[in-house]
């Protein structure tokens, strides 16, 4: 079992072999097992660090096999000098959170398009800073210049600190969690970003946004990229059915002309169903759909490397990390 699970892993990396040849970033996925022939398992580079997710429910993965991973994953990218597990069905919650495997020390922070997000493995079960939005930030960074942005579900702020990194006069990231706003505030510092044009808000989504309504001001652009599943005294989060009670519940604060982006990663809601949720809302001239942002294919694997497809299709979306980019028009034509 050893030796074939090595083999799909080493298939699937010598097709991102030529990934660390890009200065401008340094974190990449380099083995999906989802979608690449084995599903428990999902390797990702972290500046310096190899950090591996178990994904098994009853998981008989050693520390025979990891060493194994580790010893081909060195071969390909020998700058590595750090293991890092986390396992996701894991007896503890130390577990869950991770496990340095190899090595003293696990990277800080990590470079992607030039800008720097701070890292902390452990600050949750998942990575801190996700894979799958490359190109969203890298969207944002590109259209941001001058702009507003409302950061809700922000999380650890790496989409916001994009929106920063492209010139964005001012960001609020707003997040239930105070830790993960630390991250982010983190990040922020890590770019020289002036502390006037981050804020940070910490509370439920419906207090936050009916808070910015109440204040009146309206911005160029606000990102929904909640939880799959979230529930508070205020109101709940289900993204196999709230697309269009989020995206209404944010239009009041966002500019005549300005931009929702929402974010769905729900595994099992149909890329169709959820895009017809939002198009739903698109039968005015108020709300249209300008583009949907893919996956990159380190993430979701390349054509050579795919050896199963998702439980449910994503298409139009190439990924169940859905992302699409509204255009929004008011009424009032208000900018201000």
């Amino acid at each position: 079992m050893i030796n074939a699970s090595l083999d799909m892993i080493n298939h699937a990396i010598s097709y991102r072999k030529n990934l660390s040849a890009d200065s401008s970033t340094n974190v990449y996925r380099i083995f999906n097992g989802y979608t690449e022939g084995f599903p428990d398992l999902i390797l990702e580079v972290y500046g310096t660090s190899l950090l591996i997710f178990d994904h098994g429910k009853n998981s008989t993965l050693d520390s025979v096999f990891f060493e194994e991973v580790r010893k081909l994953c060195w071969q390909y990218f020998p700058f590595l000098t750090s293991v890092f597990l986390k396992r996701r069905n894991g007896e503890s919650e130390k577990d869950k959170k991770g496990n340095l495997l190899f090595g003293k020390e696990i990277v800080q922070f990590v470079v992607e398009n030039g800008v720097k997000y701070a890292v902390h493995f452990q600050t949750n079960q998942d990575s801190s800073f996700y894979t799958d939005t490359r190109n969203l930030r890298i969207w944002l960074k590109n259209h941001s210049n001058g702009k507003t942005v409302v950061n809700t579900f922000a999380y650890t702020g790496s989409l916001g600190v994009a929106a920063l990194a492209g010139g964005a006069s001012k960001v609020i990231q707003t997040d239930i969690t105070p830790r993960f706003l630390d991250l982010a505030r983190l990040s922020g510092q890590l770019n020289g970003i002036p502390s006037k044009r981050h804020a940070f808000i910490e509370g439920d989504f419906y207090r936050v946004v009916s808070r910015l309504k109440t204040g009146k001001a309206l911005y160029d652009t606000v990102i929904i990229d909640p939880p799959f599943f979230s529930s508070t005294e205020a109101g709940t989060v289900d993204l196999s059915i709230d697309s269009s009670r989020l995206i209404n519940k944010v239009r009041p604060i966002v500019k005549h002309e300005g931009t929702i982006i929402l974010v769905n990663n729900s595994l099992f809601l149909k890329g169709a169903t959820f895009y017809e949720q939002v198009e739903s809302l698109c039968q005015n001239e108020y709300v249209s759909i300008k583009e949907i942002i893919p996956v990159p294919p380190d993430v979701t694997g390349y054509p050579e490397t795919i050896k199963s497809a998702l439980p449910i299709d994503p298409a139009p979306f190439n990924h169940s990390t859905k992302m699409i980019i509204l255009d929004i028009k008011r009424k009032d034509q208000r900018t201000e």
